[in-house]
């Protein structure tokens, strides 16, 4: 079965210009994000990010990284999936936003070892922390739900999908501790010096899991449908 990893990204961030480029342990944050995606259990890695010249560094780095690069829509997120998929036609694929430096593969992969159905999420009951999500998405089912996508939806790649998801289409991966109060993203310049700072520390490599670093227990994880 071929399985991507869809990593999203785009250089003109709001809160945060440039925030991808910007120096992050031995590289950039693009670079960090892409190191941790490296160790999904996929066969296919794809950057998605847009077709304007402030992103073409982005499409340089990720091919110098060795991953695919699809270049599309740089507000419709829903038209770049489907160029993506249709560039790189997995059956499944894994959605990473570039600004989350503790994506984690460990969930990501204990969802695929047990892959069940049109969509397995983590967002559906939030129980992980803010920057550590796991969407993974039949892409068939992707294809068929798109068109349903609202115009406030488009700049998000699933937000649709939990608007309109019937009984059944959604799995839930939740765990029995609730870490959601946790914010480990990079939207902003203070997030960014937190982040560099906790990645500073020499027990911290591209594998360590957020649990780790925190001393918190390995989640135990399960799942609801919905």
């Amino acid at each position: 079965m071929r399985i991507g990893v869809f990593v999203y990204a785009r250089s003109d961030s709001r809160r945060l210009p440039g925030k991808l480029l910007k120096e992050f342990t031995d590289t950039n944050l693009l670079g960090h994000v892409l190191r941790r995606a490296m160790n999904v259990n996929a066969t296919d890695w794809l950057v998605l990010t847009s077709d304007r010249p402030v992103d073409n560094e982005i499409g340089l780095q990720a091919s110098r990284m060795g991953f695919d690069v699809c270049r599309g829509s740089a507000s419709n997120l829903v038209s770049r999936t489907l160029e993506g998929l249709r560039v790189c036609p997995v059956e499944y694929f894994v959605r990473v936003n570039a600004d989350s430096p503790w994506f984690d593969a460990t969930l990501v992969n204990a969802a695929i070892g047990e892959l069940s159905g049109p969509m397995t999420s983590n967002l559906v009951t939030r129980r992980f922390p803010y920057g550590v999500s796991v969407e993974i998405v039949e892409s068939a089912f992707y294809g068929r739900t798109a068109s349903v996508s609202r115009e406030r939806e488009l700049e998000h790649v699933t937000q649709h999908i939990y608007r309109t998801g019937k009984a059944g289409e959604l799995r839930s991966l939740i765990q029995d501790r609730d870490d959601s109060h946790l914010r480990l993203t990079v939207d902003t310049q203070d997030d960014y010096q937190n982040m560099k700072i906790f990645f500073s520390s020499p027990a911290v490599d591209s594998q360590t899991s957020y649990w780790n670093f925190l001393n918190l227990s390995e989640p135990n994880l399960s799942y609801e449908a919905r």
